[in-house]
């Protein structure tokens, strides 16, 4: 698990036991640097599955596909969702290849 997934998941349990009323979950909150909203505000992520080409051999000149999961909110649109795979993917990938599966 990445470093910012971690991070995202932490915040999703804080938002989930933060209670505004609470004095002693406020505190809680301010000591952290995360504001108490409401669970329907908390911004939920999806695991994408993207697939694109890349080139290999000596020249370069062959191809091969393969995959990478992403994580990316739920209502992320395929540019976003491309945007992380292309961090995720192999330096070689043919730029115009990505598809999101859906």
């Amino acid at each position: 698990m990445k470093h910012s997934e971690l991070r995202q998941l932490i915040r999703e349990e804080i938002y989930r036991i933060i209670d505004e009323t609470d004095p002693i979950s406020k505190a809680l909150a301010d000591k952290v640097g995360v504001k108490p909203t409401t669970a329907k505000n908390v911004m939920r992520e999806k695991e994408y599955e993207v697939e694109y080409w890349f080139r290999f051999g000596k020249s370069g000149d062959e191809k091969d596909n393969d995959t990478v999961k992403v994580m990316a909110p739920v209502n992320a649109s395929d540019d976003d969702i491309i945007k992380k795979a292309k961090e995720e993917a192999q330096r070689n990938y043919i730029n115009s290849s990505f598809k999101v599966k859906r």
